[in-house]
């Protein structure tokens, strides 16, 4: 099942199914289809990572990869409790659907979270496009 992640702003790089948000906010001119806030770093993480920012770039980024890793593993370890009880796969599990694209507001070729995410549904089946 191929899972498409991109930057709202860059629409030529969205999938043809469900707009879905992984950001607290998206743009007003935007219709999302759904907001996936189980990926979506957490608002303490965020806010750390900022207050961080200030006082050292490089440790502020080593600890919101270690943060959210830490979230995204909890997460799928729960998913995964969940099919194995219920005889499913991981991706049966989840609410995506074939050419869905999880959006948030980093540009293409700009540092975003996207690529930490996109690691953790390539481990469970999805064929993820990176953009």
């Amino acid at each position: 099942m191929k899972i498409y992640l991109a930057s709202y702003t860059q629409p030529d790089n969205h999938g043809p199914g469900r707009k879905i948000a992984i950001s607290s906010t998206k743009p007003d001119e935007l219709t999302v289809d759904g907001v996936f806030d189980h990926v979506m770093p957490s608002n303490e993480t965020l806010q750390s990572y900022k207050d961080k920012q200030l006082v050292n770039q490089q440790d502020a980024s080593d600890f919101f990869v270690e943060t959210y890793e830490g979230q995204l593993k909890k997460f799928f370890k729960e998913v995964e409790k969940s099919a194995q009880t219920e005889g499913t796969s991981v991706v049966e599990q989840l609410p995506l659907r074939s050419g869905d694209t999880l959006l948030s507001w980093e540009r293409e070729g700009y540092t975003s979270y996207r690529p930490i995410l996109a690691r953790f549904l390539e481990e469970v089946g999805y064929d993820v496009v990176l953009k």
